[in-house]
């Protein structure tokens, strides 16, 4: 720069230069844009980064495949899940996609073999999709480098270039949208292209919209950029993903991804696994995550379902039941103990619940105002004893989307069994003698119905 200012030669010079990299503001990690380091420097801290988190998926593979199987499936999802495929996200902000995107490859590679490992199956372009979804989009919240890192550097660039601007302006350097070499807004053109192919540009304000409202001028230098823009595009792109994914989806798929979705559906994938409830076996873990994803082991063609009805004397016949390629038919079969104790155990952890919030809960109550001349009206839970929980009756239901009552709307409407359920206990149990039945309403994939999110 023969004419820069005095200032700006200074800070120029001021800025150690070591093998391989740049120092810049202290962090060694940002290579120098017009000399870039070769992409696989061994000596970079972005590969070297690159290489821990690489190993430490190896050994989650092998923590997996160690015998005797000992509760750790979880953990070695939850390390590749938040420690692994988030190993970059530095790197991913401060560097050039087309330096990251080699290192950030072999880290998705190696979370890939986790994945497939703790899943115990391969996994197709569609999971990798949903394994992408925050859990309230039906996902997992299983980040891949190599999207994230177009995303982030274009969040950065949007977010610190009005100050580099600023800080140039003073030293009389203004920056045109022809010359963007200092505030590397040219560093935001894949990200804009990741964009565009959603269906998404940016706003005024540097926020995602549809490419058929107003957009920005010059979408990677808003004037006044808001905060949290990573969030805000990867909001963006899931829920382009999400239209995707349910787009080429058949009928029960489509029902499975709505049942997914939800305000808490799915939490307990995301979880911290010190929370109480939420430490699941390796078998419990497995089938968990092929349920969501629409993976579930299934039993040799021809197979008919063995449950006996569990007040049946031995020597009962079966239920007998045509397994299909789906576990549709296990998940509501009322042969066997599934269906009575999956309601009894939501029903516990209702009272369990409400007494921990202070309030005297009691199972299977008796409610002579819902009694009729046919049938007792005995609720799962009653709590009472708080100024906050004065009366409260629940009736705990859990619904499949999947069967056939309910497959065609609940594959084009999110929360259709839910409030197919609480239309019907409305009908059973109308409000009399100023009390109200609350029906705490639960779908197979996830999903709460809306009186049940209100309650917790």
């Amino acid at each position: 720069l023969p004419q820069a200012p005095p200032e700006e030669s200074t800070l120029l010079c001021d800025l150690p230069l070591v093998t391989g990299s740049l120092t810049i503001l202290g962090s060694d990690a940002a290579s120098d844009y017009t000399l870039p380091i070769g992409s696989w420097d061994p000596d970079s801290p972005t590969s070297k980064r690159t290489e821990r988190a690489v190993r430490l998926a190896r050994r989650c593979v092998e923590m997996v495949a160690s015998s005797p199987p000992a509760r750790v499936r979880q953990a070695a999802w939850q390390i590749c899940r938040c420690v692994v495929s988030h190993a970059l996200d530095f790197d991913a902000s401060v560097l050039p996609v087309d330096l990251v995107s080699p290192y950030a490859a072999r880290v998705d590679e190696a979370a890939d073999s986790v994945i497939q490992t703790v899943l115990g199956c391969s996994i197709d372009a569609d999971t990798k999709l949903q394994l992408q979804l925050p859990s309230d989009m039906g996902g997992l919240q299983f980040q891949r480098l190599m999207e994230l890192a177009l995303l982030a550097r274009l969040a950065t660039v949007m977010e610190t270039g009005p100050h580099v601007r600023e800080q140039l302006a003073e030293w009389g350097s203004p920056v045109t949208s022809e010359e963007s070499r200092f505030d590397n807004a040219h560093d935001a053109t894949p990200g804009l292209a990741v964009l565009a192919e959603a269906g998404y540009a940016l706003g005024l304000h540097g926020r995602p919209v549809k490419s058929d409202l107003p957009l920005g001028a010059d979408p990677a230098r808003p004037r006044a950029p808001c905060r949290h823009t990573l969030s805000a595009l990867l909001r963006a792109i899931n829920t382009a993903k999400f239209d995707t994914l349910w787009g080429r989806a058949d009928a029960r798929n489509r029902a499975r991804l709505w049942s997914a979705s939800g305000p808490t559906s799915g939490k307990a994938f995301v979880a911290s696994m010190a929370l109480q409830g939420v430490a699941f076996t390796d078998t419990q873990w497995r089938a968990a995550l092929r349920w969501r994803l629409g993976k579930e082991e299934r039993p040799a063609a021809g197979s008919r379902c063995q449950l006996m009805a569990t007040s049946s004397k031995p020597g009962a016949e079966t239920c007998g039941h045509l397994l299909g390629q789906h576990a549709d038919h296990e998940v509501q079969c009322p042969y066997g103990p599934l269906v009575v104790s999956r309601h009894d155990l939501i029903s516990d952890l209702l009272a369990f619940f409400l007494r921990e919030a202070g309030a005297v809960a009691r199972r299977e109550a008796l409610v002579p105002e819902m009694c009729t001349p046919k049938d007792l009206a005995i609720l799962d839970v009653w709590a009472f004893g708080t100024p906050d929980i004065s009366d409260l009756l629940l009736d705990v239901t859990v619904r499949h989307p999947a069967r056939d009552t309910y497959l065609t709307k609940a594959s084009e409407e999110p929360g259709h069994c839910c409030r197919e359920a609480s239309r019907d206990k409305e009908k059973r149990y109308p409000a009399k003698g100023g009390r109200t039945v609350v029906c705490f309403a639960v779908e197979t994939w996830g999903r709460l119905g809306a009186e049940a999110e209100a309650v917790l």
